[in-house]
């Protein structure tokens, strides 16, 4: 059996556009999600810079409390109408509206945290439409390869009877250096399972090898070639 020859699509039929139509949903899908998500990730970014400046702000409270009677004899000293710590209020006003900002970025998150959810479920759902198109897709070349093996499995199994037959009437016992065992084990390799792990064919086979990277090709290329059976 020869290796099978790739079969090119010239034109789509309605199981490739399906396919097409499938692989173009995923990408769009992704790359809203891609959106989300990196919203999502600045809104964090956000959220540890303004918490960073809720911390420089209580410092510089904590700092200016320390220093609370100078700084308002200062403030009577230049005959302020209402002598106050200056630098405690602008501290102060600070650290509000880095909270301000923190609560609002952390509410922002949450939003998006629902709406990343979403964009996920959305992305799972193409996919799997996706897999179910290009399963669609590849049902349709299994009947080719089902007649093709066809002739392949009735010659295999003439073969094995012959060899059932012949077998039959083999010696009861052969030591380990006769040279009939050896041609024996060969024999009852072929009566196994063709595809069997003791059967003697080296796996994957290149037919397998290039089904599976005609499979991988169908996630991203609607119009991907097959293999077939010629």
């Amino acid at each position: 059996m020869g290796r099978p020859a790739l079969n090119v699509v010239s034109s789509r039929d309605p199981s490739r556009a399906a396919l097409a139509e499938a692989i173009a949903d995923v990408s769009a899908q992704e790359a809203s999600l891609a959106k989300v998500r990196g919203a999502s990730d600045r809104a964090s970014d956000l959220i540890t810079m303004a918490f960073l400046d809720v911390e420089t702000a209580e410092t510089e409270i904590r700092d200016a409390r320390a220093t609370q009677r100078d700084e308002v004899m200062a403030s009577v000293m230049r005959g302020d109408d209402t002598p106050s710590n200056t630098r405690l209020v602008q501290a102060e006003e600070r650290k509000a509206e880095a909270e301000r900002r923190l609560a609002a970025y952390r509410a922002a998150r949450d939003d998006l945290s629902g709406a990343l959810s979403d964009e996920e479920a959305k992305v799972a759902a193409a996919q799997a439409h996706l897999r179910e198109c290009r399963t669609a897709v590849l049902w349709e070349a299994l009947p080719a390869l089902v007649a093709a093996s066809m002739p392949l499995r009735q010659e295999l199994a003439e073969y094995a009877q012959a060899i059932d037959l012949i077998t039959e009437r083999s010696p009861g016992f052969m030591s380990a250096d006769d040279p009939r065992r050896k041609l024996m084990d060969e024999a009852n390799r072929i009566r196994q399972p063709i595809l069997s792990p003791d059967s003697g064919i080296a796996l994957p086979t290149p037919a397998y090898a290039e089904w599976k990277a005609a499979i991988h090709s169908l996630t991203f290329d609607p119009d991907a070639p097959l293999p077939n059976a010629a």
